[in-house]
């Protein structure tokens, strides 16, 4: 190997180094959602009243709770209180049935659906709801309510 050659690599190792130790914790969450949650102690869940699946939405959110090592707390209501609570960061999710094409979409960031199934865009279906920007957050959701119980 040449002494250039050597010497590239070394100053490409010094360089790429630094840069990779600090991809540590990507995912990134904006508001810091998990960390939150598990400083905390306690998810604070939002569920849909009006959904069909109501004792299958707390299910969900004890197993969220659970994979984070917390206890789950809940609040029910509509929809749009909750997910106006969840902009707000005075809850860390809502689940309920909602639309791929929720008008909600463009101000909160939707799970994909619980079970693996693909409904029309229209089709409302359990999901989560968490703030936009957690995308830490949103992952780990996502992972969780894809886990068989």
């Amino acid at each position: 190997m040449t002494e250039t050659r050597r010497l590239f690599l070394s100053l490409a190792a010094a360089l790429l180094i630094p840069l990779l130790a600090g991809c540590d914790g990507f995912p990134k969450d904006i508001a810091g959602t998990m960390q939150n949650v598990k400083e905390r102690g306690v998810l604070h869940a939002g569920i849909v009243a009006d959904g069909p699946a109501e004792g299958e939405e707390r299910a969900l959110a004890e197993r969220v709770a659970q994979a984070t090592g917390v206890k789950a707390e809940f609040e029910v209501g509509s929809d749009e209180v909750l997910l106006r609570r969840l902009e707000d960061g005075d809850i860390d999710l809502v689940l309920g049935e909602f639309a791929k094409a929720s008008p909600w979409k463009k101000r909160v960031a939707f799970t994909a659906p619980a079970e693996a199934k693909s409904p029309s865009a229209h089709e409302p279906v359990l999901r989560a709801a968490v703030r936009p920007g957690e995308n830490r957050w949103l992952m780990f959701v996502q992972k969780t309510l894809r886990q068989k119980a």
